[in-house]
């Protein structure tokens, strides 16, 4: 229970807005057309997958769960490479690192934004057909516990990007948010983001995303602003794994509201929000 707490304490000290970002914002749903984006899931419980695809349907249209699974013959399976390794195949889409400007295992482990390009050139290379999907940068300021701002590490990252090979990025990049209570916290950091990086005029993915309370309304506020703005969207996750509290990475989700499929195997409330877009 401890454990539990510091986490969730140090999660809230990482995502107090800064004054320059106070102020609510208002999102209109009848202005804020959704585009068709591609709605899929972060999936942490292999055990129960088949089953919690089934009941989302078509808020299931595609999925990852950190690995480099190079078994899966499923076109909706999305691989990932954690570290940036040059994979053993070259999938047509690959996630590309995982909150590498984090400094707080196990979540993310940081790695230098020049270190990162490094990596991400390898894989092109090797790999020159595969859609790369870079970062999945954590939307927080992360730099008040030695990790980096998300912001400032993925302008650092595009610099040292463009020293390396000579040209600008032209993949696509990843980001993740949650927020504890309100929407409110992931719309001002994800506007933020992807509107302050002026040398990016890529495609973004939001490839972790949820409200740690499961406020429904707050969540449909998330994903109604998120849709129209990232070409794939990920909500985290359909259900946590059983021995959730066991798992250092696990634990501090214990008695939080992420889950879209509840133990019976029949959607939440966020999750029936889910599959209503």
């Amino acid at each position: 229970m401890n454990r539990l707490r510091n986490l969730l304490l140090l999660f809230a000290f990482i995502t107090t807005p800064a004054a320059s970002l106070k102020g609510a914002v208002s999102v209109d749903p009848a202005r804020e057309a959704v585009n068709g984006s591609l709605r899929g899931v972060a999936v942490t419980n292999a055990v129960t997958w088949p089953q919690d695809r089934t009941a989302l349907g078509a808020g299931a249209s595609w999925w990852y769960d950190w690995k480099l699974d190079t078994a899966l013959d499923d076109p909706a399976y999305v691989p990932m490479a954690w570290w940036g390794q040059v994979p053993p195949f070259c999938p047509p889409i690959l996630l590309t690192g995982n909150e590498w400007n984090v400094n707080f295992a196990p979540w993310g482990e940081r790695v230098e934004p020049a270190e990162a390009a490094r990596r991400v050139l390898a894989i092109e290379q090797a790999c020159p057909n595969t859609r790369q999907v870079a970062l999945g940068l954590s939307a927080d300021h992360w730099g008040n516990a030695g990790g980096w701002d998300g912001e400032i590490y993925l302008r650092t990252f595009l610099r040292a990007y463009r020293t390396q090979s000579g040209r600008a990025y032209r993949g696509t990049i990843a980001l993740h948010c949650y927020a504890m209570n309100t929407a409110d916290y992931c719309m001002r950091r994800l506007t933020r983001m992807t509107r302050a990086v002026k040398a990016y005029r890529g495609p973004w993915w939001l490839t972790e995303a949820a409200i740690l309370n499961g406020n429904a309304v707050e969540f449909r506020r998330l994903i109604t602003f998120a849709l129209p703005r990232f070409e794939r969207v990920a909500a985290y996750t359909p259900r946590l794994p059983g021995d959730c509290a066991a798992l250092d990475w696990c634990a501090a989700f214990v008695g939080s509201g992420v889950e879209l499929v509840g133990p019976d195997g029949q959607l939440t409330t966020i999750g029936l929000e889910w599959t209503k877009h």
